[in-house]
């Protein structure tokens, strides 16, 4: 009979699944820069409540932004999800107006240094977003 080699031991991919199951909190409710995320939020059992940018390219009038922070203050959102290559003052002005935390995840492969891979993109997104749940609960 021919021998048989051991299989290899399987690689720890996806172990973002076990980080976010155990340090995040779920249904957690935020605003979003942009649309990015639908596929994610769902993924993940997020509620995306609203977002900052509309239209695409197209800034938040003021009027926006103050229905925003109002939505904020009420149900008690303490969370901004933005993305790396759009502008901060929006997203910085709500976080000022609402105690809220601004987080970076990385919408694509590359956006941002640790994201480098496929793999490494979840990784990086889920322990920045599981980390910043976290720091704004307590």
């Amino acid at each position: 009979m021919p021998r048989r080699s051991a299989a290899p031991s399987p690689k720890p991919a996806f172990a973002w699944r076990r980080k976010w199951r155990k340090n995040s909190s779920r249904a957690a409710r935020l605003i979003a820069y942009h649309n990015t995320w639908p596929y994610f939020a769902r993924r993940f059992r997020l509620d995306v409540v609203d977002v900052i940018e509309i239209k695409e390219g197209v800034a938040p009038s003021p009027a926006r932004l103050a229905r925003l922070a109002a939505i904020m203050r009420e149900q008690k959102i303490r969370l901004i999800v933005h993305e790396p290559f759009e502008p901060e003052e929006a997203s910085q002005l709500l976080a000022r107006r609402t105690g809220a935390a601004v987080v970076k995840l990385a919408p694509s492969v590359g956006s941002l240094p640790a994201a480098n891979s496929y793999l490494a993109l979840f990784d990086y997104n889920v322990a920045t977003l599981a980390q910043a749940l976290s720091a704004v609960s307590n």
